[in-house]
This record gives C-alpha cells, sequence and structure tokens, in this order.
C-alpha cells in the first residue's frame, strides 16, 4: 500500500472511530500494510492525533496527515475537557521510539541474546535514545489483552550510560503491572504449549509461544486472567508450561495450583531447563533445545 492510500486509509479509520487504547493522543489500528503482507493483525500502526504522523512499528510503513490535526484542534476549540484529555494523555511509547535495525545498539544487543530477526521486528522492539529517561534502554512495547498497546519495559543495555534512576527496568508512570505480556496468546487454538514466565525476555525467547506476567506470579494475578477471559468470552484450551527462574519454585507450585483450580480443564506443567540453565530467557534461538525442553516438560504425552 503506497504512502498516500494508507494515508486515505487512516483518516478514514480516524474519522469512523475505528481504532484502539483511546487516550487523547494516541490512536492504535490493525495495520492494513502488515495484513495485506499474511501478518497477524495486531494494532501496531500508531497515530499521534496532535502531530498528526502515524508510523507501524512492525512494517514500518507511516506518513503525516495534517488533516487529523485539524480535526483535533477544531474538537479541543469547541471541548474544554478535551483539551483537558489531550493536556493530560500519556503517551503509549516514549518520544523518540525506533525499532530496533541492523548496526544500531539495540540491535546488536538484542543478536547477542539469541533473538531471531522476525522476533525482533514481530515484537517491535527499538530504543528512544535522547529521551531523558529511557537512553541506553532497550524498550519492549508490552502488548497486553487484545493485542493492545498497554505501555511498555525500558530494560537498561549492558555498557550503556543510562540516566536515574540506573535500576534495570523502568516502567511508564501509570502503566498497569497486572497486565500480562502478550496475554491474547492464552486463546490461540493450537495444541502448541505457552509458555507462562515472569519476565519479558523469558517470553520472548520463544515467540510467540510465551506470555509474561507483568506483577508477581500469584493466586491475584490467575484471578486478573479468569476476568479476563470472562469478560473476552473466550476460553483457554491450550496446554500451559510454568517456567518461571528457578529460585522462583514455591511461586511456580503456588501459582499452578491457583491456576488449576480456575482452570481445572487445562492442562498444566512445570518446566525443565537444561542442565546449567538458570531460566528460559537463556535459550532465546535455540530451536532445538526449546523443543527438548517441551518434550522433557510435558513427558511423553506431548506429540510436536
Amino acid at each position: 500500500m503506497i504512502e498516500q492510500s494508507l494515508k486515505s486509509w487512516i483518516i478514514a479509520a480516524y474519522d469512523a472511530g475505528d481504532h484502539r487504547n483511546i487516550n487523547g493522543v494516541w490512536y492504535n489500528y490493525d495495520c492494513p500494510v502488515c495484513e495485506t503482507a499474511g501478518k497477524r493483525p495486531r494494532a501496531t500502526l500508531g497515530l499521534n492525533s496532535v502531530e498528526g504522523w502515524f508510523h507501524c512499528f512492525r512494517c514500518g510503513s507511516g506518513g503525516k496527515a495534517a488533516e487529523i490535526v485539524e480535526r483535533v484542534q477544531l474538537e479541543v476549540l469547541f471541548d474544554d475537557e478535551a483539551f483537558d484529555r489531550v493536556k493530560a494523555a500519556p503517551k503509549k511509547l516514549p518520544q523518540g521510539f525506533e525499532a530496533a535495525e541492523p548496526g544500531s545498539v539495540a540491535w546488536e544487543y538484542l543478536k547477542g541474546r539469541g533473538l531471531p530477526d522476525t522476533t525482533i521486528r514481530e515484537a517491535m522492539l527499538g530504543s528512544a535514545w535522547g529521551h531523558p529517561r529511557y537512553t541506553g534502554r532497550l524498550i519492549v512495547p508490552w502488548w497486553t489483552w487484545g493485542d493492545e498497546l498497554g505501555g511498555f519495559a525500558g530494560r537498561a543495555i549492558p555498557g550503556q550510560a543510562v540516566d536515574a534512576p540506573t535500576s534495570k527496568y523502568l516502567y511508564p508512570k501509570g502503566m498497569s503491572r497486572s497486565d500480562v505480556y502478550c496475554g491474547e496468546e492464552f486463546f490461540l487454538e493450537t495444541p502448541e504449549p505457552l509458555f507462562v514466565c515472569e519476565g519479558s525476555f523469558d517470553a520472548l525467547a520463544v515467540w510467540p509461544n510465551g506470555v509474561a506476567l507483568g506483577g508477581s506470579p500469584s493466586p491475584d494475578m490467575v484471578r486478573d486472567i479468569d476476568y479476563r477471559t470472562r469478560w473476552a468470552e473466550k476460553t483457554i484450551a491450550r496446554p500451559i508450561i510454568m517456567a518461571f527462574d528457578q529460585d522462583a519454585a514455591r511461586k511456580t507450585k503456588t501459582f499452578a495450583a491457583a491456576f488449576k483450580r480456575v482452570f481445572p480443564d487445562v492442562q498444566i506443567w512445570t518446566v525443565c531447563l537444561p542442565k546449567g540453565f538458570y531460566d528460559l530467557g537463556e535459550l532465546a534461538g535455540e530451536t532445538e533445545k526449546i523443543q527438548e525442553v517441551i518434550k522433557k516438560s510435558m513427558g511423553p504425552r506431548f506429540r510436536a
């Protein structure tokens, strides 16, 4: 789809209200370019309605639509509440976000961790150099229920200077930590097992068959997953492998027991990692080893 056609498409979609994650500034759409290319629909096309630019963080398609800015300005001019909403709305990705590309610091870091090109691009991993809070950090867009963008994680890249605070991970203010990273994968109808992990990098290692908990693995988190399942009027049919870190044995047992009580028909296993491996993230890019982990974790009942 050429830029002019994409521009017309997004103006029509904006006017029709066919969007997700409305927060007064950012709107998200299923990218028509990605869909044409046969990729699974996901709200990857972001529109900044105040500045008028739009960009797909998966395929890179984008442009500028001044007509949308005019519509927003008229709305603000005649609606005081709209003005307050636009002024106070948080941005879902940090200003200056750029998707990782070959040769960039973020790309080299991710490749060093073993992530394949397809995962880096499909998960839309990137960076925001020059941002006062996220310089020197990898930005992991946090895809939540309904494949919506619920925020992001900023992970310090080793060897890169970061601004204060210097903690390993930073999250934007107001981001819900009860959301599940790639939670929609729970509802995929497939016999392929889904890994439930503690961190997004563990989930990325088995992309797209991994979800990560934003908060502590606990019965409360299971109740939240149950709520989301009922709200979406969907069921969890695929088998689950609990893949928390080795030092979280008690959390794994408690979470798995609570999950089984709430979802009694779901098959659940505990991950069995190869000797010398601490967490699932260390297996990124190791396709054969991941298949071995699946077979060993699920036993003879599993068939690839």
